[in-house]
């Protein structure tokens, strides 16, 4: 157990929730400046700014932020189902594979690993799969996720929609007619920055209600950062 009175910086949920959502803000408001000079101003890179900053294109800092989220994540569900495991609870298991899918949804951020399956095979092929994962993990979590505390329940499942939206439906929507028309416009930008700030907006809400349980379940365990100090 950490001391009250040890110095360091404590995380508490909304102050990481506001810290990270300050950050994304920033980003999707840099990403959107730099599509705007790119379009309308005829400024392709502004040395450099506009493609680091931009929302649709990959390993660049939007690309990696969204990793560090995904990362956080699975560090905070692993927390949690290492402290249920000492507990002997059933849910164990269950925050166990949240920690799995969260570092693989990291990784695939960092790596862009769907973004290389999608441009080599059909989205026919694609999506069938991933429909049938989406509807596996919704079944066998259904009973998980009703159990959880209310606000964290709510979260988490807005928090799941919300980045559904951005990495499966409104990406469906852009292969379906901008991938057709192979444009570059700034149309296609706008929508690319919808689709990933929908992703992060969902990786915020879901790593905000880990968090919030981790500290409502669990809250001899703290995230800080310092050394501890006796009384």
């Amino acid at each position: 157990m950490i001391n009250a009175s040890a110095p360091g910086v404590l995380f508490r949920p909304g102050r990481t929730l506001g810290v990270l959502t300050a950050i994304a803000v920033l980003i999707v408001l840099l990403s959107t400046m730099g599509q705007l000079s790119k379009y309308l101003l005829g400024h392709d890179t502004v040395l450099g700014f506009v493609p680091e900053f931009y929302l649709g294109y990959e390993s660049n800092i939007p690309t990696y932020f969204s990793s560090m989220l995904w990362l956080f994540a699975a560090f905070l569900s692993g927390m949690i189902a290492c402290a249920e495991r000492t507990k002997r609870t059933s849910e164990s298991r269950y925050w166990l594979g949240v920690a799995v899918v969260s570092l693989y949804l990291s990784l695939d951020e960092a790596g862009s690993l769907h973004e290389r399956v999608i441009d080599r095979v059909p989205y026919q092929i694609w999506l069938v799969p991933t429909l049938i994962f989406m509807l596996a993990f919704l079944v066998i979590y259904a009973g998980f996720v009703w159990k959880l505390p209310t606000n964290v329940r709510k979260l988490m499942v807005i928090g799941a929609i919300v980045f559904s939206a951005g990495a499966f439906a409104v990406e469906l929507v852009g292969v379906l007619c901008f991938h057709r028309q192979a444009g570059d416009g700034l149309g296609e930008a706008m929508y690319s920055t919808l689709l990933e700030s929908l992703e992060i907006a969902g990786a915020l809400l879901i790593t905000y209600s880990l968090h919030t349980y981790l500290t409502l379940r669990h809250p001899i365990i703290e995230l800080r950062f310092g050394n501890e100090r006796s009384p």
